[in-house]
């Protein structure tokens, strides 16, 4: 009878879920990515190409000339300016090599001026950008006995941003050959000039103004206090705990805080001790995610919240949040104890353990990912182009910031007095965090490209139908037959993923049909009788 009733969900679900990933199905293929770029590479227009190019003249004796560097941007995206105030986004740096063959002799200065305008995100603070195109150049003195055969290498770090989305900052190497001055050349430089940076520092400060140039004091101002306000590691650990604690509070991380006050609930009832030592596990799956996204950064060179970039990922959470959904609504039981009860009030009894506190810090810490706060944001972008143990360490203390109310809370319990005692309350509590946490999964649907959707919505059909699956199979049935129950579902769920997101791109040219494949191994047949020809060919020459 069990065995009937799977096939007729099946064959329900190809009847009507599969038409309609079918309908969508030429449109995602279109995109042209497989099943692993789908899940490790964003779409291309997602990583914008920053064009850097240099080159150097010489005037006079041959000694003295000026260094420029361009970058070029593609329409719809922008970079901070080298004189982007402190407190706000990452501005604009070049770094040079260090070199005999030249020295700086004055200052950086951008042949247009930055847009300027306030941004609320930065608390009305002044953001200047340049789009399009920027040159900025800088006076120099060569020592190279050959300025024909002198390189001037170095890298323009910058963080490409557009209406919706920053990228993470990076460096885009150049190499500056000797140009000769023509006539009708590069405009005078118009824009607020920066110290140069020397060769293989951070920073050299101000080396003197360049003749001619006009003076600024709002810009000297400007300089002044960026010179006052370099930001250290001490800074950067602060502004770290500080953006944690902030991060409790963000609209990303209130769907789990509903999981941690029920768990607070639990921990009324025990001692002290035990009660802190699951907040400590709390915080340890904080901590966890964390130095995982500093290692992603470290190691992969990828952006704090570029992992919600990816499809595959965003595809993924989705299904786990609404699987936890799901239970919050009472259609399954998550089989962690203590993480999602949704069985009534013994269930809502049950005590929380190790691994369902450890669970809900990283899936916590997960979701508080495209979320920035203030300061955190500051701290965590200046930390992505330090050393990897700085980088660490602003991470971790991020981490920190974010699991110190929940170690306070353990160690002082007195301070959730002001929940209600627990009743019927929670039940209706947990039903409301259900709805929250689908809220969540409609969020995550914005980070996805259109041609996604269809097939996502899908895949969480498919979710339904396991979690409901589970639930069929009593929570008194032996093992064996739990262990068959989620290798059911697990398998309709893989099937679902399949069919809807394919990654035989190579072999069905761009549509479901068996004539794609037909096509595909036709030409093969006929280019492996070509090669056979030829050869057959060249054997009746020597002879």
């Amino acid at each position: 009878m069990r065995r009937r009733f799977a096939f007729a969900v099946v064959w329900m679900w190809l009847g009507t879920g599969l038409p309609m990933a079918l309908a969508a199905a030429g449109e995602t293929r279109q995109s042209g990515e497989t099943l692993a770029s789908f899940l490790n590479a964003p779409p291309a227009a997602r990583d914008p190409k920053l064009e850097v190019n240099g080159y150097f003249t010489l005037t006079g004796d041959g000694k003295a000339g000026r260094l420029y560097v361009t970058a070029t941007l593609p329409e719809g995206w922008y970079i901070y300016s080298m004189t982007q105030p402190a407190g706000g986004p990452i501005p604009t740096r070049i770094r040079l090599d260090p070199s005999d063959a030249f020295e700086l002799a004055g200052e950086w200065t951008p042949d247009v001026p930055p847009h300027r305008k306030k941004s609320e995100a930065f608390n009305g603070l002044l953001v200047e950008t340049h789009e399009g195109r920027v040159t900025w150049s800088v006076p120099i003195q060569l020592r190279a006995s050959d300025p024909t055969k002198a390189r001037i290498a170095g890298s323009v770090f910058a963080q490409r941003c557009n209406a919706d989305t920053c990228l993470p900052p990076r460096n885009f190497p150049f190499t500056a050959e000797l140009r000769r001055e023509e006539s009708g050349g590069l405009p005078p430089a118009t824009g607020p000039s920066v110290p140069a940076e020397a060769p293989g520092t951070a920073g050299a400060g101000d080396r003197g103004g360049t003749p001619g140039e006009s003076f600024d004091p709002e810009q000297l101002r400007a300089n002044i206090a960026r010179q006052k306000d370099r930001t250290t590691l001490a800074q950067a650990i602060l502004f770290g705990l500080l953006g944690g604690v902030i991060l409790n509070v963000m609209p990303c991380v209130l769907p789990v805080i509903g999981l941690k006050i029920l768990s607070f609930m639990d921990q009324a009832g025990r001692n002290r001790l035990e009660a802190l030592m699951l907040n400590v596990w709390y915080s340890a799956g904080l901590l966890l995610v964390w130095l995982l996204l500093a290692t992603l950064v470290v190691v992969a060179q990828l952006g704090l919240g570029e992992i919600f970039q990816k499809p595959g990922f965003n595809v993924v959470l989705a299904a786990v949040i609404f699987a936890m959904a799901l239970s919050f609504l009472g259609i399954w039981e998550v089989p962690i104890p203590g993480f999602a009860a949704s069985g009534g009030m013994s269930r809502l009894a049950e005590r929380e353990g190790v691994a369902g506190a450890l669970a809900k810090g990283v899936l916590t810490t997960i979701l508080a990912t495209p979320c920035v706060g203030p300061f955190m944001g500051s701290a965590v972008a200046w930390s992505i182009s330090q050393p990897p143990v700085i980088t660490y360490a602003v991470f971790a203390s991020v981490g920190l910031g974010m699991a110190s109310p929940y170690l306070l809370i353990g160690a002082f319990p007195s301070l959730i007095r002001f929940l209600p005692k627990p009743g019927a309350w929670m039940v209706t509590f947990q039903n409301v965090m259900g709805f929250v946490l689908l809220g969540t999964v409609v969020y995550l649907f914005t980070f996805l490209e259109p041609s996604y959707v269809v097939p996502t919505v899908g895949l969480l059909v498919a979710v339904w139908a396991a979690c409901w699956w589970i639930a069929r199979t009593p929570l008194t049935a032996p093992v064996g037959a739990k262990a068959r129950a989620w290798a059911e579902a697990a398998a309709f769920v893989g099937v679902a993923w399949l069919l809807l997101f394919p990654g035989l791109d190579e072999m069905v040219s761009g549509r479901w049909a068996f004539s794609g494949l037909h096509d595909v191994m036709k030409a093969r047949l006929n280019r492996l009788v070509d090669q056979r020809a030829a050869a057959q060919v060249a054997e009746a020459r020597k002879l």
